[in-house]
């Protein structure tokens, strides 16, 4: 039985409607984003990274599920086999490039794939050994997307829904943002299939694409459950994830939990690692801290400075408190960024639980949100969340790293409520506070053991990189995660970004993929003459150029003072040659 709303007018079909009725709400405001091609290398590798724990053995493939009524099962199995039936046409020359391309995703490969199946176990050995309270906390399911991959959409579905405990299911709701029919006609079967669920179901269609952000955000509020799960549509829960999340959020409403995301591609495995963290730096966009060991034991959730939005448990309490996200903010980014701010400036944690897993398959580029225009709406998003949450002198150096154009693009009544609402809720954490308990240690953490120095610098101005060249400048020191500062690494590596090296094999000098052979690569540091010099020859080292105050690789010279440098924290001093 179903309510079908057009434009707030209901008319009833075929029966009266009840609370456990599917409800489709058409809203016209808005543009639709159109795909478009680009060429990908066809590649169809295995796509789960070898792993060395056991293999969890999916016992779901054909068994019908506490959610599934006799209807939807058999649906369910005859779209499954359908779905990877189709799977083997798509993979054909002619076809290939276009199915392929059109969300980023090698969909021949993706939809090859059971909706359940074997998959790798990365959670930590003592995470089987551990229970949890049993918890009767609802559980609202969200899923927000527009042109999804179908078979990515309902594993998505089934594999979350299946893993949750039929006590904590409160509702499922989806919401299409404007998915286009045309392009995408197997979404259409999205809510026939979804409204034969035992449980309760809401499904909700924009006729135009509103953007992420909005689509995520309107979900969230028709949400009625006591935790909202607020997910990807591309992602593969693990049996067993919600109840480590959920014993954070029951013993503190202002927790958000998250689960350890192992990444995959869909064109090809991607290294794993065992866990994961977030830091936020000055340019207030999200960067990865990868932590290879915590202080605390492998299997204890640890405190993070935000998240990266596929996968997160919040209370509606609290998020009905710090009034939900995205005020200001339009398409695609930065929302995720302002939630974590708000959360815990207003006395909130956010935690990382290593014993909760999920997969998150990453597209090799999204055309939805990754062109030139939805570019701009991000930065103009990152903007406002910066103006927001970011004292005067912050944002000063906000505008310094960023530009006044960029700065400037905020939307300032947008601002001004954020503002508000810090004060209202007397919010008396700043971003110092961020930094200082929750980046700092994680940083200091990883790079003692990965790192020799960290945070070079030419007297007092720190040596960066410019992301458009590769080439070297000088700027005032700023706040923020290592990760956007020059690195000597164990392996003699002068690093930039995450996983970005100096290579002088080139002219002029690159930083491109560190490839960890030494080689081109290699740079030498001297604390006593402070020279920064390629490879073991000590013939050329990194000079300021006075005249245009830049820096280049010149011939090396004794006491020469635009050779001198030194680095802001030195980790290993007896490893420095």
């Amino acid at each position: 039985m179903r309510l079908r709303c057009r434009l707030g007018l209901c008319r009833q079909r075929k029966a009266i409607c009840t609370q456990g009725t599917v409800l489709l709400a058409i809203i016209t405001a808005g543009t639709i984003l159109y795909n478009s091609l680009s060429t990908l290398q066809q590649d169809l590798t295995a796509v789960v990274s070898i792993s060395n724990n056991k293999i969890i053995e999916s016992s779901l493939k054909s068994k019908k599920l506490y959610f599934e009524t006799d209807s939807s099962f058999g649906k369910r199995l005859e779209l499954e086999s359908s779905i990877q039936y189709a799977a083997k046409f798509k993979g054909l020359h002619k076809t290939a490039e276009y199915f392929n391309t059109r969300q980023g995703y090698n969909e021949s490969y993706v939809d090859s794939l059971p909706l359940f199946r074997d998959v790798p176990d990365y959670s930590p050995t003592g995470c089987s050994n551990l229970t949890y309270p049993t918890s009767f906390t609802t559980v609202s399911v969200i899923f927000n997307y527009n042109n999804e991959v179908l078979s990515l959409l309902l594993r998505s579905i089934y594999t979350t829904l299946a893993a949750i405990p039929p006590q904590n299911l409160h509702e499922l709701i989806l919401v299409d943002d404007g998915s286009n029919f045309t392009t995408y006609p197997e979404l259409r079967g999205v809510e026939d299939l979804v409204s034969q669920f035992s449980v309760k179901v809401r499904y909700y269609r924009f006729a135009r694409n509103k953007g992420l952000i909005y689509s995520r955000a309107f979900g969230a509020k028709q949400a009625t459950g006591d935790t909202l799960l607020i997910m990807d549509s591309h992602v593969e829960m693990r049996h067993g994830f919600l109840p480590p999340l959920l014993n954070i959020t029951d013993n503190n409403y202002k927790a958000m939990a998250i689960p350890v995301f192992d990444f995959l591609t869909t064109i090809g495995p991607r290294e794993h690692w065992p866990h994961d963290g977030h830091g936020l730096g000055y340019d207030v966009y999200l960067n990865w801290i990868f932590v290879g060991q915590t202080p605390k034991p492998e299997t204890e959730p640890y405190p993070i400075p935000g998240i990266m939005g596929g996968v997160y448990l919040i209370t509606k309490r609290r998020l009905e408190e710090i009034d939900y996200f995205g005020k200001g903010l339009v398409g695609w980014g930065g929302e995720n960024i302002e939630l974590s701010m708000k959360n815990i400036m207003c006395g909130g944690e956010i935690l990382s639980v290593p014993c909760s897993r999920c997969v998150h398959y990453a597209a090799v580029r999204n055309p939805e949100y990754h062109d030139g225009r939805a570019h701009a709406k991000t930065t103009n998003n990152i903007a406002t969340v910066a103006k927001s949450f970011l004292n005067s002198s912050e944002y000063a150096e906000f505008r310094a790293g960023r530009g006044d154009q960029v700065a400037d693009s905020a939307d300032e009544e947008a601002v001004k409520e954020n503002k508000k609402l810090l004060k209202d809720l007397k919010c008396t954490r700043n971003y110092d506070w961020i930094w200082d308990n929750l980046l700092n240690p994680y940083v200091e953490s990883f790079s003692g053991k990965s790192l020799i120095a960290a945070g070079l610098m030419y007297g007092e101005k720190c040596v960066v990189v410019k992301d458009d060249d590769a080439s070297f400048e000088l700027v005032t020191c700023r706040k923020g995660p290592f990760v956007k500062q020059l690195r000597l690494t164990k392996e003699l590596e002068l690093k930039w970004d995450h996983n970005r090296c100096f290579d002088f094999g080139y002219s002029p000098v690159k930083f491109i993929r560190c490839h960890r052979s030494r080689g081109n690569q290699q740079v030498n540091f001297s604390l006593n003459s402070g020279q920064l010099f390629y490879g073991d020859s000590k013939q050329f080292c990194l000079s300021r150029i006075e005249s245009t105050n830049t820096l280049n690789f010149e011939i090396c010279a004794g006491n020469n003072e635009s050779q001198r440098f030194r680095f802001g924290i030195i980790y290993h001093p007896l490893l420095i040659p």
